[in-house]
This record gives C-alpha cells, sequence and structure tokens, in this order.
C-alpha cells in the first residue's frame, strides 16, 4: 500500500509538470529609460515600491484574439553611484493574461491609461543592491521582455511603462495595489509609456500555460497536489 501511495504522488507530481510545459512562444524584449536616471535624494532606495506594466493592441481588422505573455518582467539595472557599475537588477515579474482583444478592437488594452493600477501588472519592493546606500537606475533604464503568444496570427503592438513614486520625492506607493490610496493619482503613478514596436506573436491555441505562472506559481501547484495526496494517505490510514 506505502508503494502505490508513493507511485500515486509521484504520477500527480508529473502530470503537473508535464501541463506546466511552456508552448512555444516568440520572445519579444523593448527597452527605454522613460523615468530617467534618479539622482541624489530622489534615488531608488530598499524598499520602494517599484510597479511596471505592459499594454497592447492589435491594429486593424482582426478576428477575436486570445493574446498572452508569458514569463513577463521588466528588469531595472541598479548601480551603487550614478553612472557606476552595474550591481544588480530589481526584477519585476508580470501577470500575462490571458487576455481577450475582440473583433476589430484597436484600443489599448487592458488599458491605455499611464497612472491607473490596470495598467501596472506587477510590483516589487526594491532589494538593497548597495548596504543601505542609495541606488541608481542606470541610464539604459529598464528592459520589458515576455513569450508573446496568441491564437492567431496578427502583428501585436506593445509598450510599457515603470514607476517608483518615491523616487520621484512623491511617498513610497504601490501603483499597482488599487487599495493603495493614492494609486491612480497622476503626480503619483503617472508613468510614460516607451516606445511602441510591433511583435509577430507565436500562434497557439492556449496562450500563456500553466508554466507562465513561473517558479513560484508552479511550487505552489506542486505542493498543494502533494498536500493533497498526503491527505488522502492519511485518510486511509486511520480507516478502519
Amino acid at each position: 500500500m506505502r508503494k502505490r501511495r508513493l507511485l500515486t504522488a509521484a504520477a500527480l507530481t508529473i502530470g503537473v509538470t508535464v501541463a506546466a510545459g511552456p508552448a512555444s512562444a516568440a520572445g519579444i524584449a523593448i527597452s527605454g529609460s522613460m523615468e530617467g536616471n534618479n539622482l541624489g535624494a530622489n534615488a531608488v532606495h530598499a524598499g520602494d515600491w517599484v510597479a511596471a506594466g505592459y499594454d497592447f493592441k492589435i491594429n486593424g481588422s482582426h478576428p477575436t484574439t486570445t493574446i498572452g505573455f508569458g514569463g513577463a518582467r521588466v528588469d531595472i539595472p541598479v548601480s551603487c553611484t550614478d553612472g557606476g557599475t552595474v550591481v544588480g537588477t530589481i526584477r519585476i515579474p508580470l501577470a500575462g493574461g490571458p487576455y481577450s482583444d475582440s473583433q476589430n478592437f484597436t484600443d489599448w488594452l487592458p488599458t491605455g491609461d499611464q497612472q491607473v493600477p490596470a495598467s501596472f501588472e506587477g510590483a516589487v519592493q526594491a532589494p538593497d543592491l548597495c548596504n543601505g546606500s542609495a541606488m541608481f537606475d542606470t541610464s539604459s533604464g529598464a528592459t520589458f521582455s515576455a513569450d508573446l503568444q496568441a491564437s492567431g496570427s496578427n502583428a501585436v503592438t506593445v509598450r510599457f511603462h515603470y514607476r517608483d513614486p518615491a523616487a520621484k520625492g512623491k511617498g513610497n506607493h504601490d501603483c499597482a495595489d488599487a487599495a493603495d490610496p493614492l494609486a491612480g493619482d497622476a503626480a503619483t503613478c503617472g508613468a510614460s509609456w516607451s516606445s511602441s514596436p510591433s511583435f509577430g506573436p507565436s500562434v497557439t491555441d492556449t496562450p500563456v500555460p500553466v508554466g507562465a505562472l513561473g517558479g513560484i506559481g508552479f511550487a505552489a501547484v506542486g505542493a498543494g497536489a502533494f498536500a493533497l495526496v498526503q491527505r488522502r494517505s492519511r485518510r486511509r490510514l486511520v480507516t478502519p
């Protein structure tokens, strides 16, 4: 019986692993320094909320299309002195959808408004990369990257932005959190968009697979599956 339970757990774990396997996708990247190189008292500090996000659209006539951004993230290289050597990266994982773009709809999704929480798909608190000292985002700015997937072949126009309100002297606020009292405030969270290139997606019936949850999401799924097996095993052990 014990061997059978172990095999069941292994089989379930393997099943989760297969489901999380990434579909083929088109890697995209956009770089920009829309927030500038923060200097002096307004440099980035450990604990600052840094939010980032993207929006997209399909131009012209197109069928209803499902679009996903697997492994989406924004990376901000950091130095400990203005113009100094890069010592680390602030990485902001972003939700990847999927999103439904209705037939012939050509406006920005999920929103074109640069200040509202819906325009920021993720946020993190800046790590301490300079031993408690100020951190400078380099002149190269930030880079958005993702695996672009869609149920149709039409080109997708994409842009991104990022914001550290504290580095702009606006207080430490999470622009991605609708519960934050200043989320949506233009002075606090208004973050300029990058350039907006167009990309050809990888065509798939199921944009953004389970694997797009990333390591944390996958670990949570795996842990949940294992816990389920354990609970069932304990029930068998106590059954008369």
